[in-house]
């Protein structure tokens, strides 16, 4: 695993791509200025132009469920799922709407935060602290770009045991409140998103800019 210096936020989106091409799995650190919004245009674009975007968070919030509504309303962004230690449910709902292609957990273990994207090209992985403001301090990421699934497991297994958790655990609480009322039960949501063939879409910058809030492009 190769060790990188400190990523700014007016580099980080030429310094990261480069820094994983050349080392596929890398560790940098922050000052905790480099922002949700940078860090998904630094490196979304290496996985691919049809992502599905996986995000385990202790609490997400307005910008960044705004930023990911502007990558599906430019197409790139097929299907999202978020873990979190709460449930927000209701908020990602009201920001993202009722036909996002959204599924969203909960479990009280979530502490520490996860990016997985998925592209045609490749995966994606970034651990470290999800920041959609600055944060001064020091924060260490380790990030990953590529297509081999024993080191994508290694990084990500454990995140989505968790998931899987809440799944269950939501599953079962459905199940007995059902039970109560006398109703069915709906069906759990699917674990995995169905692979996507179909042709990406260019990257060009045709489209107005995203809500103010959002700073993020999506960059070939």
């Amino acid at each position: 695993m190769e060790t990188f210096s400190i990523m700014e936020p007016c580099c980080i989106g030429h310094q990261l791509p480069q820094l994983l091409k050349k080392y596929p799995l890398a560790t940098w650190q922050s000052n905790g200025d480099v922002t949700f919004d940078k860090l998904m245009k630094a490196i979304s674009c290496l996985a691919g132009n049809s992502l599905t975007v996986k995000i385990v968070i202790p609490t997400i919030d307005i910008p960044m469920l705004r930023l990911l509504l502007w990558y599906r309303q430019r197409e790139w962004l097929k299907e999202v799922a978020i873990l979190t230690k709460d449930d927000q449910t209701a908020l990602m709902r009201s920001q993202l709407g009722m036909d996002f292609p959204l599924t969203a957990r909960h479990h009280d273990s979530v502490v520490e935060s996860l990016l997985v994207i998925e592209g045609e090209k490749a995966t994606v992985i970034v651990q470290g602290a999800l920041l959609s403001v600055v944060t001064p301090g020091q924060y260490h990421y380790t990030t990953y770009v590529g297509t081999d699934q024993e080191r994508i497991d290694m990084l990500v297994s454990s995140a989505w045991s968790l998931f899987r958790l809440a799944g269950r655990k939501g599953g079962k609480k459905g199940k007995e409140a059902a039970e109560e009322t006398d109703e069915k039960p709906s069906e759990a949501a699917a674990e995995q998103p169905e692979d996507n063939n179909e042709k990406p879409v260019e990257h060009e910058d045709t489209t107005e800019e995203p809500a103010e809030s959002v700073e993020g492009t999506q960059e070939a």
